[in-house]
């Protein structure tokens, strides 16, 4: 519960209770989705990218989708698309909608199974030949290939290279995209609502794995009397809800978790912190499988700079709690108030019999240069 005048609030919460977020934001500005000059003029060129592939397929089914990053429809007499060994050239009665996309897959039933809906070709199709033309053999190496997109004029316009691919191509930069586990789908990461296009891996390395059939859900976000209520799935785009919930918090973060191992998420956290925001973090300090090596460092970021850190440990003879559930909470508000009211889990309350009772928190080497994570706990 939060004290004081409350002029707007912003709930957020996640499917399967991984995680549950109440904001109080006053006003709520969502920073993350707001178009600027650069975005404008991108939506008004645009044009067709490689926006996802899916080469290790579970039964014959791979496929290839294009994504058009400009708000006019493009059309695809003359473009191509080839792995080196196959050639797909689309006919004048192919085109991609504004901001739309188009796959070509290998089993029409397969993907409509998979994702309740048809792929707009598909090579088994009697009659592909109204739509493409196919030369060679395109079929992606499990282990690793090169796709590209090449324009009428002969100019490679989009490519990627994964796995063990070792081959040179146009508009790449730098190493290949990682492996792809089989039944593991490619998803270019979408920024601002557009493609993510340096030509290099890491624009095909999200914070989730996207795999055959998967859900793709965005975020719900829809008003209440007072406020506005976001709803949310994992892994969908639950880490974007996140790190907009915190990068909006002006005043104060109270995150209890199980663990906290996200770059992204410390990176927001950090930001927060330097804003002025209190910012204070419990974790499991006995997580099942013990604390990895990405949770250490960054709490030991977090704790170098003076954030408030703490990590339960031990257990409480009179009723008290072991260990934390596998649940997070997060309170982020930008509400003006003087005095709120903090979770139990960040205050140290006398348990049964009136006895208080403090927990050693677990000691874990630090950063290089940075202090360990090591606090007292007060019983939760």
């Amino acid at each position: 519960m939060l004290r004081g005048p409350m002029r707007r609030a912003l709930v957020l919460a996640v499917s399967s209770a991984l995680l549950f977020l109440s904001v109080g934001l006053a006003p709520y500005h969502n920073c993350r989705t707001g178009t600027n000059q650069s975005t404008a003029q991108a939506l008004a060129v645009g044009g067709p990218l490689i926006g996802e592939f899916y080469p290790c397929a579970l039964a014959n089914d791979e496929y290839v989708s294009l994504a058009n990053t400009g708000v006019f429809s493009v059309n695809l007499g003359g473009w191509c698309l080839t792995d080196g060994e196959g050639y797909l050239v689309f006919s004048a009665n192919v085109s991609i909608e504004g901001m739309g996309s188009f796959v070509v897959a290998s089993n029409a039933s397969s993907y409509r199974a998979a994702y309740g809906i048809s792929p707009d070709l598909w090579l088994e199709d009697p009659e592909l030949g109204r739509y493409l033309s196919a030369k060679g053999t395109f079929r992606l190496g499990d282990s690793g290939d090169s796709i590209r997109l090449i324009s009428p004029n002969g100019i490679v316009v989009d490519s990627v290279r994964f796995g063990d691919s070792a081959e040179s191509v146009e508009a790449w930069l730098g190493p290949p995209v990682p492996a792809l586990r089989r039944g593991e789908v490619a998803k270019r990461i979408v920024i601002d609502g557009l493609p993510r296009d340096s030509d290099a891996a890491c624009d095909w390395m999200p914070f989730r794995e996207h795999r055959y059939g998967h859900t793709d859900f965005a975020p719900y976000r829809t008003s209440l009397p007072g406020g506005a209520v976001t709803a949310f799935t994992s892994p969908d785009c639950s880490l974007d809800a996140v790190l907009e919930t915190l990068g909006n918090a002006s005043q104060s973060i109270l995150l209890c978790t199980y663990e906290l191992s996200s770059p992204a998420v410390c990176a927001e956290l950090l930001g927060a912190h330097a804003r002025g925001a209190d910012v204070r973090a419990l974790v499991e300090g006995a997580p099942t499988g013990g604390m990895d090596s990405d949770e250490v460092a960054c709490l030991s970021v977090l704790a170098r700079v003076g954030m408030d850190v703490r990590v339960l440990r031990g257990s409480v003879n009179e009723g008290g709690v072991q260990q934390l559930r596998p649940r997070s909470v997060l309170l982020a508000h930008a509400i003006d108030h003087r005095t709120p009211r903090l979770p139990r889990c960040f205050h140290h309350r006398p348990l049964r019999g009136g006895k208080a009772h403090d927990l050693q928190a677990r000691s874990h080497p630090a950063v290089p240069g940075g202090p360990s994570v090591e606090h007292q706990v007060g019983g939760v």
